[in-house]
């Protein structure tokens, strides 16, 4: 007897996408086209979630987009989580995410927080040069694309202020 693998829920919904690719020609589409064509055609059903759940998600993303100033006039997020994956008493592991206020966190949860966000960064341009890659050998009929995944000289134009006196009388009067 041949066992077969179960789909994921992200190979489902990938399928999802592939069908509908198929409907519409291959022509750029929204998520939301997508969304309702699934639903109309009765292909994906929400499914069942518990007020908790539903309300922890809400208020993880709600706690991504916190923002305060710090003593410099920084716009640093305030909250900050780390995952740690834990065992039962039944041996299974689950993922739990804790959050702190950057303004009392040890610096072993910022550590963790900081490091693991690092590691989301450095897999998404990972993945962008391998999407360039990929495109540049096989689809690209034009000039090789050339991404650059040096940041530094980004982040110090970003440190810089937004707003700037508009003449030296202004200036004079900020000094």
């Amino acid at each position: 007897m041949q066992m077969t693998k179960r789909q994921t829920k992200t190979e489902n919904l990938q399928e999802l996408l592939h069908q509908y690719r198929q409907v519409v020609h291959d022509r750029p589409f929204t998520m939301a086209e997508a969304a309702v064509w699934a639903i109309r055609n009765r292909l994906w059903t929400p499914p069942p979630k518990t007020a908790e759940s539903q309300l922890a998600k809400a208020l993880g993303e709600a706690a991504r987009v916190d923002y305060v100033n710090d003593p410099q006039g920084r716009r640093i997020r305030r909250l900050h989580a780390r995952k740690i994956e834990t065992a039962l008493p039944g041996g299974e592991m689950i993922q739990q995410t804790f959050w702190d206020d950057i303004t009392m966190a040890k610096p072993e949860h910022m550590q963790i927080s900081f490091q693991q966000r690092r590691g989301y960064v450095r897999s998404d341009c990972h993945q962008l040069k391998t999407d360039v890659d990929s495109y540049n050998a096989n689809w690209n009929t034009g000039d090789q694309l050339l991404i650059s995944y040096n940041f530094e000289e980004d982040m110090a134009e970003m440190d810089q202020p937004a707003v700037y006196p508009a003449n030296e009388q202004e200036r004079s009067e900020e000094e």
